[in-house]
């Protein structure tokens, strides 16, 4: 088990590529508690490993985290290409999961 900074271990992860592999950052339910200090950093981090992503080598950020509704947004961006998906929506605990994902 690794602890520390959330966003200082993104940053240390995020220097490597991953050829030959879909490099995945998930998290659920953790990024409201960042500062909004810390999550403009980790969103910075973000944009700029996609920027260095290859189709050999991409970037995936999938999060289920809470927005304005009851319920937690299932979203997933990818890189190359900053291609943003709204997968569904999801209960906090997850009983249940509404897919509303476009078909591929």
């Amino acid at each position: 088990m690794t602890q520390g900074d959330a966003v200082v271990w993104l940053d240390q992860r995020l220097q490597t590529l991953h050829p030959g592999a879909v490099h995945v950052v998930f998290h659920t339910v953790a990024w409201q508690y960042f500062s909004k200090a810390s999550q403009a950093r980790g969103l910075a981090l973000l944009r700029a490993a996609g920027t260095r992503a290859t189709p050999d080598a991409p970037l995936a950020h999938l999060a289920m985290e809470a927005d304005d509704a009851e319920d937690a947004a299932l979203t997933l961006q990818l890189w190359p290409g900053a291609t943003t998906v709204r997968l569904g929506r999801v209960d906090f605990h997850g009983r249940w999961l509404d897919w509303t994902a476009p078909p591929p």
